[in-house]
């Protein structure tokens, strides 16, 4: 079997998934979001609210694909992983057969929308169709990086759609490039992708707006309190902030925020407050000049809380530490000095928490 017929199962490897029922691969399972009665941290933290809830669905996918993506509308996107046909599964759990393809709309009224990208015309006769990841430019339109396998071979698309889910633009990025998994946008429309080179390790490169060849990026790594450059390996967790720039944070390297720019240019942004040490980063989400840190608080049975330290990412002071939470938040958003955030608690509703006491 050839790299390229294995892709799709590489790219699902890559990729973190929510999802619910007992012994699923996923880390993430899904509970109503909560705080316990007392808090056994060592440190002061807000407890968040909950202001909203919107169902939009009945359960019937058994799990999201990260990252989501939310736009300045409230509407919320997703990739759904679908549940296998119950006939085709003998013990009883809820699993899922099928690789991740459509694409999931919920506006804030809760209404539900389906992108389905195994309908586009240039998935004709496609034999395997996957929507590897999705990423919102600075404009707020949708795109998403797709894969489409036929027989031996097959093709990698960045696409551009509009708000009924059609194709408006598309690039095909060249496999011989890099096999991408992952992809931000600068302010400037360049994307940072983000995958691994055919048969020689990772690779994390600048797409020019419109496509054209990919510009390799080094990037800064704390050793000992000394900064060299180094290549880039890892990127990971990343979000796009509110002054066109990109954010990072090396794999491993939880006391340290990174900052790259659309030239390929990074340096050190911040050094978040410390956390308890085994406390992990699991996600960064930006709003405006906000950045919001969520770290993963290891429990008891393979279970989890998680708690949001929120950064000004020109001063690199935190503004607020939230939690704890059941669920890492998908969304985050920052409006009349107020800190919101919106969690998944089962597969069927949203609900948004809310720093106004």
């Amino acid at each position: 079997m050839t790299l390229r017929h294995r892709l799709p199962l590489l790219l699902l490897s890559q990729a973190a998934f929510a999802v619910s029922g007992r012994g699923q691969p996923a880390p993430d399972v899904p509970s109503p979001p909560q705080a316990p009665a007392t808090l056994t941290t060592t440190f002061h933290a807000t407890t968040l609210q909950q202001s909203k809830t919107v169902t939009f669905g009945d359960g019937e996918f058994i799990a999201w694909q990260r990252p989501a993506v939310c736009d300045a509308a409230g509407n919320v996107f997703f990739i759904r992983v679908p549940a296998a046909d119950p006939r085709d599964v003998k013990s009883g759990v809820r699993q899922y057969t099928k690789g991740p393809s459509d694409i999931v709309r919920v506006s804030t009224e809760g209404k539900k929308t389906i992108i389905r990208p195994d309908t586009f015309s240039l998935a004709a006769n496609a034999d395997v169709v996957r929507t590897v990841s999705i990423a919102a430019d600075q404009s707020g339109t949708l795109h998403a990086l797709l894969w489409i396998g036929r027989g031996e071979t097959g093709s990698q698309y960045l696409v551009a759609l509009d708000e009924k889910g059609r194709i408006t633009s598309k690039v095909e990025l060249v496999q011989d490039e890099m096999f991408a998994h992952r992809f931000e946008f600068f302010g400037s429309g360049a994307a940072l992708v983000r995958g691994v080179r055919p048969y020689a390790g990772s690779r994390v490169a600048i797409l020019s707006p419109g496509g054209g060849s990919f510009r390799d990026v080094s990037a800064l790594t704390k050793q000992d309190r000394d900064l060299s450059a180094t290549p880039l390996q890892s990127l990971d967790p990343v979000a796009a902030g509110g002054d066109g720039r990109i954010y990072f944070v090396p794999h491993g390297l939880n006391d340290s925020v990174y900052v790259i720019d659309q030239d390929g240019e990074s340096h050190l942004a911040f050094e978040p407050t410390p956390m308890p040490r085994d406390y992990r980063l699991d996600d960064v989400r930006a709003a405006g000049q906000r950045l919001a840190l969520t770290y993963r608080e290891p429990l008891a049975d393979d279970k989890a809380r998680f708690w949001i330290g929120v950064y000004d990412v020109t001063l690199g002071e935190r503004l607020a530490l939230y939690g704890p939470a059941s669920r890492p938040p998908m969304c985050y958003a920052y409006g009349d000095g107020e800190d919101r955030f919106t969690v998944m608690p089962d597969m069927k509703s949203l609900v948004t928490l809310s720093s106004r006491q």
